[in-house]
């Protein structure tokens, strides 16, 4: 485990996502999305987190996956799995005002329209999921 890990799961409670929990939270996100489907033509990952939520949603929305941030547009579902402390959405909501967002869980608690989510989790905890196990 490295230091930062370490440093952020301090007084914060692990909550553990089996693969079974992985699977009915994306298909929560694919029923979120299914109004807005129609208008993304591709799916971007943010690195790492995002990568394999971006793969799952990439197959069964029949999108394909673009690999660099520069791909980014306004009909881009930009993916991570979780919206923590939003820095990092917000960075590229900043470089991509127009692209979707989407991710398994909400800390943040702040949202735009154009942002989708299946579960909102306290701050206290500490989300690990499948493929960090």
């Amino acid at each position: 485990m490295d230091t930062i890990s370490k440093v952020k799961r301090q007084n914060q409670k692990i909550v553990t996502i089996s693969w079974d929990e992985f699977d009915m939270l994306m298909l929560a996100l694919v029923d979120e999305l299914k109004n807005v489907k129609f208008i993304l033509r591709n799916i971007y990952a943010i690195p790492r987190g995002g990568y394999i939520p971006a793969v799952v949603l990439s197959h069964k929305l029949n999108l394909p996956f673009v690999e660099h941030r520069h791909n980014i547009t306004k009909r881009t579902l930009v993916v991570d799995d979780i919206k923590d402390s939003g820095k990092t959405i917000d960075a590229l909501q900043e470089y991509k005002p127009q692209a979707t967002f989407a991710y398994l869980h909400n800390k943040d608690n702040k949202t735009t329209h154009n942002e989708f989510y299946v579960k909102t989790i306290s701050k206290d905890k500490w989300v690990k999921y499948p493929w960090e196990q």
